[in-house]
């Protein structure tokens, strides 16, 4: 691992801990937006909410289900 791969695993790692040590619900929005910011970019980071309207950490895997299913992870899938 680089010093440059290193250096961003651990402001990844500290933004992820960020989110843990909230107190506050606003806070703890705050910081998840910040923490998928940093990974996602700011257009998918900063706008995703759930449909209750509430921001959740974004995992790889949940963006691999959104561009194959290309639809927001909560959403139902639709078979015809």
């Amino acid at each position: 691992m680089t010093a440059a791969e290193a250096g961003a695993n651990a402001a990844t790692q500290a933004l992820y801990h960020s989110v843990m040590r909230c107190r506050s619900n606003v806070a703890k929005q705050r910081a998840i937006a910040l923490y998928n910011v940093y990974g996602f970019g700011y257009a998918l980071g900063s706008s995703y909410k759930d449909r209750a309207g509430k921001r959740h950490v974004l995992w790889p895997e949940d963006l691999k289900d959104m561009i194959a299913r290309r639809r927001p992870a909560e959403e139902p899938q639709i078979r015809k």
